[in-house]
């Protein structure tokens, strides 16, 4: 009889869970559902190579404007966000290419986003170093300009 109790309520046990996760995989089905698009995560193999393309060249681009900037006095802050608006246009194969495969525009910008957020920091720190290195070397020039004696 104890044997008959123990399972019988092992059965009771069983079907309330495999119920329970029933319900759960009807409620994850609905919030799926509920999302306006539909978002293919594969991205074609030419939508790569321009994506590398284009990061190249907008690392080239970055490199030339910073070569123009280096040395002329100026906000470090104001001449990054110059060289970054120069070059932002080297992102726009990627917006195409990703368009045409069918991400979403949000994904797109984030992920461009994320390349600039990377290059940031980098131009910052070249155009702060030729910052110190100009002043360094006024200082370094103002101390060995003597002044000059007048005879009499």
């Amino acid at each position: 009889m104890l044997r008959f109790l123990y399972l019988l309520f092992l059965a009771i046990s069983i079907s309330n869970c495999a119920s329970n996760s029933e319900k759960k995989n009807e409620s994850s089905k609905d919030v799926i559902s509920s999302e306006p698009f539909e978002h293919n995560p594969a991205v074609s193999a030419n939508s790569i190579l321009i994506s590398r393309q284009a990061s190249q060249q907008y690392q080239v681009c970055l490199s030339e404007q910073i070569k123009n900037y280096v040395n002329i006095e100026m906000d470090v802050r104001e001449s990054t966000g110059r060289i970054m608006k120069t070059c932002d246009v080297e992102f726009n194969p990627i917006r195409d290419a990703f368009k045409l495969d069918a991400i979403p525009s949000n994904v797109t910008e984030r992920y461009i986003s994320t390349k600039r957020s990377r290059s940031t920091p980098n131009i910052l720190r070249v155009l702060m170093f030729a910052q110190s290195r100009r002043e360094q070397q006024k200082k370094t020039s103002e101390q060995n300009v003597s002044p000059i004696k007048a005879d009499d």
